[in-house]
């Protein structure tokens, strides 16, 4: 993460969240990846379904309901290898498929299982988190940022230091009054990015027009 930063030339951020794509998404192709992604997470998640295929990562993925899934699988018992359902067709061209297995189950539906089965869960969850994943996901929201980076103070460190590399290598390049405005150090940076100001950087394009 550290060395992607500088890479990229911008932090990650909402929209542009280079991190998953190649740290989880397209690490390992050909592959079947099973996550414990639900619908009850959030509205972007709902918009998904059980089992899904195609594009390289998960916004360009297509979805498919469980029921859908089984049928195609007992039909294509019965198939010739060649096949024009839009699922075959997409497992073949693109290699990666996504199941989701408890895409269904709520928040007590989860919590019953666990109980009943005595798992052992992330100790984060009895401190008040309530989505375990990266410590500074940008999808996070700026208190849940504050929080992980109080709790977590070293991580906040290199983030500061990664964002630095990022402003000395747009310096080298010649870009730091381009595109991503212009911040003075990495600590600047970094405060922008969770959210600490209220206003927009001197020489950040506001959204709704102006400086």
């Amino acid at each position: 993460m550290w060395n992607l930063i500088p890479q990229k030339g911008i932090p990650p951020t909402r929209l542009q969240r280079y991190c998953c794509k190649v740290l989880k998404e397209t690490s390992t192709p050909n592959r079947m990846a099973v996550l414990g992604v639900r619908s009850a997470e959030s509205s972007g998640r709902a918009g998904r379904d059980v089992f899904g295929t195609g594009g390289g990562t998960l916004e360009q993925a297509t979805f498919f309901s469980m029921a859908h899934t089984s049928e195609v699988y007992r039909e294509s018992l019965t198939r010739g290898e060649v096949w024009d359902c839009t699922l075959i067709k997409n497992m073949r061209e693109n290699k990666d498929t996504v199941v989701n297995p408890i895409y269904e189950w709520t928040d007590a539906d989860i919590w019953d299982y666990i109980n009943q089965e005595n798992i052992k869960t992330n100790p984060l969850y009895k401190r008040g988190y309530r989505r375990v994943g990266c410590i500074g996901c940008p999808m996070a929201g700026y208190h849940q940022m504050l929080k992980e980076f109080a709790d977590y103070p070293t991580y906040k460190e290199n983030y500061i230091k990664a964002f630095q590399r990022l402003i000395d290598r747009r310096k080298e390049n010649g870009k730091i009054n381009k595109e991503g405005g212009h911040w003075g150090n990495g600590e600047e940076l970094f405060n922008w990015w969770i959210g600490t100001y209220k206003h927009e950087v001197e020489g950040q394009l506001s959204l709704f027009g102006g400086r």
